[in-house]
């Protein structure tokens, strides 16, 4: 489940970052986006080697914690289609 959750929702994030910064290239917001997931995704692999951190238990914590905080964070977000209007030729 926690699976599901957790990748379902990064086509419907990366869609909200292209819309959200419209004028500038999808490459260019998909790739910043990327890179800071890789990041974090890097650290969060890399911290478990450190013996003193007391194993890996906080992994799953963690995990839930960063599934909550994306549902905290998306939701107040409203969404401008930017892109279907120019296509509409539809004004702001």
């Amino acid at each position: 489940m926690g699976g599901f959750c957790g990748c379902s929702t990064i086509p419907l994030f990366y869609e909200a970052c292209v819309e959200a910064v419209y004028p500038i290239a999808e490459g260019v917001t998909t790739g910043i986006v990327a890179l800071m997931c890789n990041v974090a995704l890097i650290f969060f692999l890399l911290v478990p080697i450190i013996p003193a951190l007391g194993g890996t238990i906080w992994l799953n914590w963690s995990y839930c914690l960063g599934i909550f905080m994306s549902i905290v964070i998306i939701l107040p977000f409203k969404e401008k289609h930017r892109r279907l209007n120019v296509d509409l030729d539809i004004s702001d």
